[in-house]
């Protein structure tokens, strides 16, 4: 039996890749849409072609908080199962302190914060019953604030609050967790991919997740909390500056994300005991020194010995050995070295 996927503001953008990518793996697709009629029905007709009854959509406006039970119900009765929930749907708009209306809040709140929770409480005995999962949909900008965004980044802020304390309610039986994407293109007619160039971002521009290469994907600037800075531009060719501090130059034709990459305080997350570790995959580490010579190179000595200057189980020495070779094709890319 194939496993269902209810997915809120399915129809477009963030919401379709997803559903693709689902229906793809062999989901069945609950698609929610409130405005998005047109490219819902597309969307269904696409996916029901490829395999039959594997997509329904339905309409609701989540600021009709007084029929989320309806609504629910009639979730419930497309498939036999929902084994995951994403909490897509989200309205977005500037709301200046000078000129917000009082309805601004409840509008923003009831698709960003306000709906996921009440459809993640009315929705948690179905998913429990499959050990299923719930993904909230956040924002990667809500960490520094926004200007002009304060009412939505309030509510975005909110659910990862929500996302927390969702995972310690619903444990073990349901994970909760959030995803948190950057800037993104517009998939509406007429738009491109220009906005994201490395030509067309403008200088001083804090970037992340940037190529090397044209259409190679990124390569810097990739994890948690990191992200470099759009220092130049002459001709085509523009210089950044990367995390290390090194500052090199990359082709404006490769292309970059705005902002910082989310969830900056990984770097702070302490484990806690062992078994936390284990689950990760990672498992016990033996202190080189703690070896005997055959093993490591720190290995062996009378007594506790130090092992001398920390080095691979290869021999290559660590802590500041330059490993990067003189003759590197790459290196006349490299304007200043990273620090020390």
């Amino acid at each position: 039996m194939n496993k269902t996927i209810f997915i809120t503001g399915g129809a477009i953008r963030i919401g379709k890749a997803i559903c693709e990518k689902f229906h793809e793996e062999g989901f069945n697709i609950i698609c929610h849409y409130n405005s998005s009629a047109k490219y819902a029905d597309e969307l269904s007709a696409k996916f029901n072609s490829i395999r039959n009854n594997s997509c329904k959509t339905i309409q609701f406006d989540l600021n009709k908080i007084d029929e989320y039970p309806i609504f629910i119900e009639k979730i419930r009765s497309f498939y036999n199962s929902i084994d995951v929930l994403i909490n897509n749907a989200s309205a977005f708009y500037s709301t200046p302190l000078k000129e917000y209306q009082e309805n601004d809040w409840e509008i923003l709140h009831n698709s960003n914060l306000r709906g996921p929770f009440l459809i993640s409480s009315l929705l948690k005995d179905n998913i429990k019953e499959d050990k299923g999962c719930i993904i909230n949909i956040t924002d990667a900008m809500v960490i520094r604030g926004m200007k002009d965004y304060s009412i939505y980044s309030t509510a975005k802020g909110g659910l990862e609050t929500l996302t927390k304390s969702l995972a310690r309610d619903l444990a073990p039986e349901i994970t909760v967790n959030a995803v948190a994407p950057g800037a993104i293109l517009l998939p509406s007619d007429g738009s491109s991919n220009e906005e994201l160039l490395l030509s067309k971002i403008p200088l001083g521009t804090v970037i992340s997740c940037i190529e090397l290469n044209p259409g190679a994907g990124a390569v810097i600037a990739r994890s948690a909390g990191a992200f470099a800075q759009l220092m130049a531009r002459d001709g085509n060719i523009a210089t950044i500056k990367l995390p290390s501090g090194e500052t090199r130059t990359v082709s404006t034709v490769c292309m970059a994300c705005i902002g910082a990459v989310s969830n900056s305080d990984h770097q702070l997350m302490v484990s806690g005991k062992a078994g936390r570790s284990r689950w990760l995959g990672r498992r016990p580490r033996t202190r080189p020194v703690a070896m005997n010579p055959v093993d490591h190179p720190m290995g062996g000595g009378e007594g506790r010995a130090s092992g001398g200057h920390p080095r691979s189980k290869n021999g290559i020495p660590a802590k500041g050995f330059r490993t990067r070779s003189k003759n590197k094709s790459s290196n006349k890319f490299i304007i200043e070295r990273r620090k020390k």
